[in-house]
């Protein structure tokens, strides 16, 4: 009886830990936003690795474009099947006005140096 409760106990114990037990993805070191994957791969029960042999999934980073924001799906290949879709998250855009203002500062700053330095020309002679 006492056999039966400890090989109970034992097969409760191993099945509770190999229910804790996550699924591996490997990322490429240069993939953008790591922290972020990571943190989105943790939600859904998956666990980020630096080694691609240890690791169960291969996953990848696909931008969308949208009006607002920047949609980032983080897509995960398995040897034996098709790609699955482990999460989701949004970024902000740079925005394009600061740029075309530093575009144009530096254009009136590089028309004005450049008519000093044509103006300093004609004074020599």
């Amino acid at each position: 009886m006492t056999r039966k409760m400890l090989l109970g106990m034992l097969l409760a114990i191993s099945l509770l830990f190999a229910a804790d037990e996550k699924e591996r993805v490997y990322f490429p070191p240069d993939t953008p936003y790591l922290e972020k994957v990571c943190k989105t791969l943790n939600e859904q029960d998956y666990l980020l690795v630096e080694d691609s042999t240890a690791a169960d999934w291969k996953g990848s980073l696909m931008m969308t474009d949208l009006s607002d924001s920047i949609r980032y799906e983080i897509l995960l290949e398995n040897k034996s099947g098709g790609p699955v879709l482990a999460g989701v998250f949004y970024l902000k855009p740079v925005a394009g006005k600061i740029v075309l203002k530093q575009i144009r500062n530096f254009s009136l700053w590089f028309a004005v140096t450049n008519l000093v330095i044509l103006g300093l020309f004609f004074i020599r002679f």
